[in-house]
């Protein structure tokens, strides 16, 4: 198998393996699609490196640049996402191949780490690889009972990102004092992750003082609504009063019972409120790394820096 690296003028083939690999209904697969996520990703275009054999592709290994903060130092990383292999060629070792050479690139290239969260079916496939599952991701659920309705007061969402750089170098620098491990986020993370995505409809609240986006997830028999992204300024009680009212609207409007939202920002969430490890299993991979093993951080990831997309 010839293995190299992918550019632009491959991205269709790409697409179409994948459909015939995974099929249309896992996830989006279009080259819209690929270019935001790939080309697009404002951490860098992703590492892709492709298997040919007599010239046919039979093989793609994406994962995406991502990256991480603690304290003052900050970590370039690599998210292991898209990956395919032709029905003809399944079971023969193209998977473990392209990731192992990525895992190369990466060492070469000074990558801190790999992060993923891989579903039943494939986390086997990384742990033989060498990957480490740090067990299942906390996240928030509030209930919100029907019978309670919206309450009688409303605030419109405003689209005012004026002061989005300010409220983004001041909320890094609050988590920077923490020591958690977070993503560090920037106006131009936050418009192409909520504003520019092509697959999702996301529902986006700025102002001067925080950064809200949330979007509702279908599912047989409810309706969820997701807090992707909480950003503030501070833990100011007008603004946890402001955020509560916009979720619990956004819930009334589209018939959502169940919220779903990071840990760390429960508080600020209306509601019956739990804490539970009902998130995917995060598996991670040191490449060039010295802080201390993952087991004994301290995490502060949203949901939007987590979740498959």
């Amino acid at each position: 198998m010839l293995i190299r690296e992918s550019n632009e003028a491959d991205i269709p083939a790409i697409v179409v393996l994948l459909k015939k690999s995974l099929g249309e209904t896992s996830s989006q697969k279009s080259i819209d699609y690929w270019v935001w996520k790939h080309i697009n990703n404002p951490f860098g275009e992703s590492m892709v490196l492709l298997g040919l054999n007599n010239g046919q592709l039979i093989g793609v290994r994406a994962m995406m640049r991502w990256n991480w903060q603690r304290g003052n130092d900050s970590f370039n990383a690599l998210r292991a996402v898209d990956t395919g292999t032709h029905p003809d060629h399944q079971g023969t070792g193209v998977f473990s191949t392209l990731t192992n050479k990525i895992v190369g690139l990466a060492h070469d290239q000074g990558i801190n780490f790999i992060f993923n969260t891989p579903n039943s079916k494939t986390l086997p496939g990384y742990l033989k690889l060498g990957w480490i599952a740090l067990g299942k991701l906390r996240a928030g659920i509030s209930f919100l009972p029907s019978f309670l309705g919206s309450d009688s007061t409303t605030l419109d969402a405003l689209a005012d990102f004026s002061c989005l750089d300010d409220l983004c170098k001041h909320w890094n620098s609050l988590h920077k004092n923490s020591h958690h491990l977070f993503t560090p986020k920037t106006p131009e993370y936050l418009k192409w992750r909520y504003l520019n995505n092509p697959v999702i409809n996301y529902f986006v609240h700025s102002d001067s003082t925080l950064f809200l986006a949330m979007y509702i997830r279908k599912r047989k028999s409810f309706n969820e609504l997701r807090v992707a992204e909480l950003i503030c300024m501070g833990n100011k009680p007008v603004d946890r009063k402001k955020v509560k009212l916009l979720v619990r609207q956004w819930a009334f409007k589209n018939k959502a019972n169940l919220i779903t939202f990071a840990p760390q920002i429960k508080s600020w969430m209306p509601g019956l409120k739990l804490n539970l490890p009902i998130g995917p299993i995060l598996t991670t991979k040191k490449i060039n790394l010295d802080f201390p093993p993952f087991k004994c951080l301290k995490m502060g990831y949203q949901l939007g820096d987590m979740e498959l997309f």
